[in-house]
């Protein structure tokens, strides 16, 4: 079929061709309603984007400046947040490199934080089409969201760390089965003899396994005289430093790699890092520079997350992806004072 030429469009919709033209290139000039009215009947028609005609433009938006600022989105779910600069490390990571490269394609981010008190994704939703929002990153919400009130159509979209239930879009996550496995290997690498995984298995599932799989991977091909154990914490024993601790007595490591649940059994068997064990963060965070362990690099998933958000916006694609992309960002281990070499 045909693409249908913007008169036949306009006279489908009883507005002049201008028009069709502004709505069918999303401006803003154009109100929300009936933008959503001539692109739903153009489609009908059988008009489909042009994507030569998108990526001229795309051309001329890099080389020509625009002299406003657009928006994008940036959703989050903190609750109790006192303001933007009290955001748990991971997410003040993404948020910052966020803006930093968006600020380069000269677009702004607005932050929609679904942990305020009445706040909903409708009103997310809401508060994104009121300032013609083409975009939306989406960081570190719990696995279980459904955002199903939000108008997908209207955006396109990143998802920053772990998979929600819904929808199921383009992500940007650590490759946690390569960067677990290097861990395990530095730790050995470093002299360390009896090295123990402590970690939820909540947190497991969120990195796909990300952890047990490296783990059995790595029991398998121990070198004589080496052990490698591990813990999987129960969502019932979560909070339960009592059975971490009881664990721990029981193997005797000298190196742990875990998370704040590990730490919390370390300091209250009364242990001192690394005067009696060596500790090494399963998320180690350039914060704490003494911490040794597994860097995920969340300074770079806001900047990839922009890159791959405004290359769908000047593709003009929008809504759920038939075919979602899961982009995988190397991690780094980082040397701290918490795990010195043993050799």
């Amino acid at each position: 079929m045909a693409q249908p030429t913007l008169r036949q469009i306009a006279a489908a919709c009883g507005v002049n061709h201008s028009t069709v033209s502004r709505a069918l290139n999303d401006s803003s000039r154009i109100p929300s309603a009936t933008r959503d009215r001539i692109v739903e009947i153009a489609r009908r028609m059988g008009w489909q984007p042009n994507p030569l005609a998108s990526a001229y433009m795309a051309h001329l938006r890099s080389t020509h400046p625009p002299s406003f600022k657009a928006t994008l989105g940036f959703l989050i779910d903190v609750p109790n947040l006192k303001d933007l600069n009290s955001l748990p490390g991971h997410v003040q990571f993404h948020l910052d490199g966020a803006r930093a490269r968006a600020a380069t394609y000269g677009y702004t981010i607005h932050v929609a934080n679904l942990g305020e008190p009445g706040m909903t994704p409708r009103l997310a939703d809401q508060a994104f089409r009121n300032r013609n929002v083409p975009g939306i990153i989406i960081s570190s919400l719990d696995t279980k969201a459904r955002l199903r009130h939000i108008a997908w159509r209207r955006y396109a979209a990143v998802m920053l760390g772990s998979p929600i239930a819904y929808p199921d879009l383009h992500r940007v996550q650590s490759a946690t089965h390569r960067g677990f496995l290097m861990t395990i290997n530095r730790a050995f690498e470093l002299g360390y003899e009896r090295v123990a995984v402590v970690v939820s298995e909540a947190y497991d599932r969120q990195t796909d396994h990300g952890v047990l799989f490296p783990v059995a991977y790595a029991r398998d091909r121990l070198r004589p005289g080496r052990s490698l154990n591990v813990l999987a914490v129960s969502p019932a024993d979560e909070h339960n430093r009592d059975r971490v601790c009881d664990w721990l007595r029981e193997i005797k490591p000298d190196l742990i790699i875990g998370t704040d649940l590990a730490m919390a059994a370390v300091m209250e068997l009364g242990w001192q890092v690394p005067r009696d064990i060596a500790f090494a963060s399963v998320d180690r965070s350039p914060g704490f520079p003494h911490m040794a362990g597994f860097d995920q690099r969340h300074d770079l998933f806001g900047a990839v997350g922009i890159d791959l958000l405004v290359s769908q916006i000047n593709s003009n694609e929008r809504d759920i992806p038939a075919n979602p992309i899961l982009h995988l960002i190397h991690g780094r281990w980082a040397d701290g004072a918490s795990v010195p070499p043993r050799n």
